[in-house]
């Protein structure tokens, strides 16, 4: 799945986004984001060369922001979550650990510290 997120990149960045969604709603309308859906966590994978990773993250980035009203939630989610883990994997001992990773509630991450008193609150 690593070249398909590959060539989808790439396609969006020397076309646009729309020829990609066009031509798969061809096939099958949606189908995109059908495919998205279940496939968005591999993105993660996408970290050689460089160059592709970047046209990744740009193009999937710009995908998400004008087809986030038409793609269902699922997928949306699945595609952001892909996006944060191919920005930042895992593997990197950054220090910070990705919020979406957690599965807990604001107030369980309020009491084990895991996040500031001021975000809960929106201060």
């Amino acid at each position: 799945m690593k070249y398909v997120h590959t060539f989808f990149g790439v396609f969006m960045v020397c076309n646009q986004s729309q020829v990609l969604v066009d031509a798969c709603n061809q096939i099958q309308p949606d189908i995109l984001f059908m495919v998205l859906k279940s496939e968005a966590q591999s993105l993660k994978y996408v970290m050689e060369p460089a160059r592709d990773r970047k046209y990744c993250l740009v193009a999937y980035s710009k995908l998400l922001v004008e087809y986030a009203q038409r793609m269902p939630m699922e997928t949306c989610v699945e595609l952001v979550c892909g996006l944060i883990e191919l920005a930042c994997p895992a593997s990197k001992q950054t220090g910070f650990q990705i919020a979406s990773s957690i599965n807990k509630g604001v107030e369980d991450l309020l009491m084990d510290g895991a996040i500031d008193q001021t975000f809960a609150f929106g201060r």
